[in-house]
């Protein structure tokens, strides 16, 4: 329960032993002063083939439809909203993109936008050192805002619901995600947040009408520090070719363009090639993107 939201937004394995099992709400597990917890054990840590777990949930079990055990007061299964489990959502409280620089890091909020554009799927090692999918999209609004939206796992692959209908630019509206200051300002999209894609409510269709008459027209000023497609551009024009470390050291002293980078202005990137001499080891590496 210490732990923050974002380490089980990526489906950690745990191993668990000294929990007592209870007939609470269906089947429950509980834990103790006795009970020992491991988080993304590594093989051979268990009597259990931790890969052979890990392989099933990316391939199948994320997508399965699971038995559960565990049930609400009334009776539905836990973790799911009691009644339909498609019931659509009435109760949404949408923020515009402008107001999003007032909310506090760690906030959860509802927003309603166009996806202009995103980023190709990509796999990045998190914490745990276990590899989960992310997409970034750009989403903009009636505030002539844009902000960039990180979307994780079975979201962010190719096949998912959202990701076919990309090059549609559809309209979505986003439940209970969360605000970041990473990268500027940035939003992530958590296990337990809802998508609906073109849902039939009044902010979807008027932002689909703004959209098709003008908002696709729109230079759209961003909240966010970089581009969802980095990759191949930058906000500044381009990723340069460096051909040694003293070019980098001249682009960064002076008044050349590098040298003002991290003074309010958006981040420049370069390109070089170069062999690794030394690797510092006090410090284990990781990915903060997912934060």
């Amino acid at each position: 329960a210490k732990r923050p939201a974002s380490v089980w937004e990526l489906h950690p394995i745990v191993a668990l032993r000294g929990v007592k099992v209870s007939d609470w709400g269906g089947r429950s597990l509980s834990t103790g002063s006795a009970t020992s917890m491991w988080l993304d054990p590594k093989d051979g840590e268990m009597n259990h083939d931790v890969k052979a777990l890990r392989n099933w949930w990316d391939f199948k079990g994320h997508k399965a439809e699971l038995e559960c055990l565990s049930l609400n007061q009334d009776g539905t299964p836990m973790g799911a909203p009691s009644g339909a489990a498609d019931e659509p959502i009435k109760d949404w409280d949408f923020k515009n993109i402008d107001q999003l620089e007032d909310v506090a890091p760690g906030d959860l909020v509802d927003l309603c936008g166009v996806v202009k554009s995103s980023s190709e799927m990509s796999a990045i090692t998190n914490k745990q050192g276990r590899e989960v999918n992310k997409r970034t999209l750009i989403l903009v609004d009636d505030s002539k805002k844009q902000v960039n939206i990180a979307v994780w796992g079975e979201r962010a692959s190719d096949e998912s619901a959202l990701s076919k209908k990309l090059s549609e630019c559809p309209v979505i509206a986003l439940r209970q995600v969360k605000v970041s200051d990473y990268d500027g300002r940035s939003v992530s999209v958590g296990s337990q947040s809802k998508i609906e894609i073109d849902p039939d409510i009044e902010r979807a269709k008027s932002l689909r009408k703004w959209f098709a008459s003008e908002g696709n027209i729109v230079t759209f000023e961003s909240i966010s520090n970089t581009d969802a497609n980095q990759a191949t551009a930058t906000k500044s024009g381009g990723t340069q070719k460096v051909n040694s470390i003293a070019e980098l050291n001249a682009l960064t002293s002076g008044e050349n363009t590098l040298s003002n980078t991290g003074q309010g202005k958006p981040p420049e990137y370069v390109n070089i090639d170069a062999k690794v001499s030394f690797i510092k080891r006090e410090n284990s590496w990781y990915y903060t993107a997912g934060e």
